[in-house]
């Protein structure tokens, strides 16, 4: 474990039928903080694209500040894959070029066991959460995140949390201009040419 809280998040996403036969196959995004075990984050999704991934990252770091760290796999969200990249450490995927921006170092898992954490956490959420909302007659993503914030995570948290090795938390506030400007890091970037 890193020895404190905020110094690295471990971050995926996983597809399943999390509402059972009740709603289709999503994607739930879920942070982890690797000195504590606290789900920091979750929120379902469509998928693990880019748009999902720029918001909950947006929504993350408004609330808890920029972590020093992520720590993920090689999904091509978050790493260009292409041999030509490969070559060129510059070139980065659009979350690439916005955790730039906010100073926020992304790890790349060389193999799922690696980032052990977040993959033991979807192994424990695929039973138990999806016991719990099948119980509480959850249907819908909306109604799944909502679920998530207010009851599931809190008493998730207070269960399996344990406490960091050092009490700092790593977590930087973002600065004015970030707050002001958030929304037009944390988005997809194209060039044109103006004639």
């Amino acid at each position: 474990r890193k020895s404190c809280y905020g110094e690295m998040e471990q971050f995926d996403g996983s597809y399943e039928y999390w509402f059972e036969n009740r709603g289709e196959k999503c994607c739930l995004l879920a942070s982890i903080d690797d000195a504590t075990g606290e789900v920091t984050q979750a929120q379902f999704e469509e998928h693990e694209g880019v748009f999902p991934v720029m918001g909950f990252w947006e929504k993350y770091v408004t609330r808890h500040g920029k972590p020093r760290s992520i720590y993920l796999d090689k999904f091509s969200t978050y790493k260009m894959n292409q041999r030509v990249a490969s070559e060129n450490e510059d070139t980065l995927t659009q979350f690439g070029r916005g955790a730039k921006t906010l100073d926020i170092e992304l790890i790349s898992a060389q193999s799922p066991e690696a980032k052990g954490r977040v993959e033991r956490l979807f192994k424990t959420l695929q039973d138990r959460l999806i016991k719990e909302m099948r119980l509480e007659k959850i249907n819908t993503k909306k109604e799944g995140n909502r679920f998530l914030e207010e009851i599931f995570l809190p008493k998730y948290n207070a269960m399996f949390r344990v406490e960091a090795r050092r009490k700092a938390n790593m977590h930087r506030a973002l600065n004015k201009e970030e707050k002001k400007e958030i929304g037009n890091i944390l988005c997809r970037h194209t060039k044109r040419t103006v004639q």
